[in-house]
Formats: structure tokens, sequence, C-alpha cells
């Protein structure tokens, strides 16, 4: 299946199954974990990928992940251990799509056509009467008046909420990190990586009386650990 059957796969599978927001999210996640290993019937992901990317804890993960396997819409196998290591699990999206008569496919493309169509005429108009009415001397000094306000990306947002969430003590000590800075950390290492080097760090109480910077400190774990 290509990433859009994948999504109506569980567009389908809602109408039979309640899902929450976190279980839909995740599932969405995983049809991008599938879509890069390029085999819905068998690809590996960590725990703390997921986590990180939804900004949840595990047991919430066990909750959603637990739901979509008991609805059908997905299979997993949980990694081999080896003494202190563990495999990643495996998962495996299913097919639980309904066959959909061209008819129907045919009236909602209509439909929504006609929807569309009449939002945007009446968007127009209400633009072009608003253009007459308003002098554009005016409207220009309000749009240089009005200066950009800086936004944080998607990315940074959900690592500070996943790390005031699972790391509390490295969200209180450190400086938080830039946008650069985080995506240096996640094109270098990876998000899994990053996300377990700062765990580790968590664990090392002693090392908030040393360090302040959090980029700093996990750029130096994350190169020691590269080396062997």
């Amino acid at each position: 299946m290509n990433g859009y059957e994948l999504q109506h796969n569980l567009i389908e599978t809602r109408q039979k199954w309640s899902f929450t927001a976190v279980e839909q999210a995740l599932y969405h996640d995983l049809v991008m974990m599938s879509n890069r290993s390029g085999n819905a019937q068998n690809f590996s992901v960590s725990n703390a990928e997921l986590m990180f990317n939804l900004n949840i804890t595990k047991d919430t993960l066990i909750k959603s992940r637990n739901s979509l396997v008991k609805s059908g819409i997905l299979n997993y196998q949980q990694g081999d251990s080896n003494g202190n290591k563990r495999s990643f699990g495996r998962y495996r999206i299913n097919d639980l799509r309904s066959k959909i008569s061209t008819a129907n496919t045919t009236a909602n493309t209509t439909a929504n056509t006609t929807a569309n169509t009449t939002e945007n005429t009446t968007l127009n108009i209400t633009k072009t009467k608003t253009e007459e009415t308003i002098p554009s001397g005016i409207v220009k000094k309000t749009a240089d008046a009005v200066s950009p306000t800086p936004t944080l990306s998607d990315d940074l947002l959900k690592f500070n909420a996943w790390l005031s969430d699972n790391c509390p003590l490295c969200a209180k000590h450190f400086k938080s990190m830039t946008d650069e800075e985080l995506k240096k950390l996640i094109t270098s290492y990876g998000k899994q990586e990053v996300a377990e080097i700062i765990e580790q760090i968590e664990n090392k109480p002693k090392l908030l009386k040393t360090y302040s910077s959090l980029y700093r400190t996990a750029l130096n774990w994350l190169r020691n650990s590269n080396k062997y």
C-alpha cells in the first residue's frame, strides 16, 4: 500500500473502531516510518523515537499501540533481548479497507468540488468588497506596521514538551536549545539517539552542577558514544 492507501485504511477502520487522538497520531507516525523503510509489512522503530515524535510517555505509547493491535489494523512484535540490549520492535500495518464503489467516489468528489467552488467564490467577493471599501494607503500602512512574530519550529516545541515530561531535571537546569542546535543534533545523530543520550544525562544529576548547556553536553556525549 502507498501512503494514501495507508491513510485511507485508518479512515475506514474508524467507522468500526473508536480511536483516541493519540492512537491516530501514533498510526500516522508509523505510516511515515513504513514509507521511510519502503515496507509496510515489516519495519522496525524504537519506543524512544515514537515517544519523542509524539511527546508521550512509555505507558501511553504501550496503551495506544495495544488499542491499534486490538483493532486489527496493526501487528506488533517485541524486539529480541540480548543481555542488556534489546532490538527494536517490529511492526506490520494490515489492510482493512473495504471496496469503495465508483458511484460513491464520484458523488463525494462532485460534492466536495461544488462546496469548494462556492466557498472560494464567496471569499473572493468578500475580499473584493473589502478592498474597494478600504483605501489602499491605509491597508499598506497597516501591513507595514505589523512585524512578524518569531515562532519556534514544530520540532523544537515537541522536543521541549517531551523534555519536560520525560527529563524534568534537564528541562529545569539546562539552558534551552535553539532551533538551530536541535536541528544540528538530529541531522548528525537522529532523533532516537538524541533522545536516548538525553535520558542518560537525566540519570546523572551530578552533571547538573558542572554543565549549563544541554546542547553542548548532549553533543559531547554523542561524540564520545560514537567513538567506539
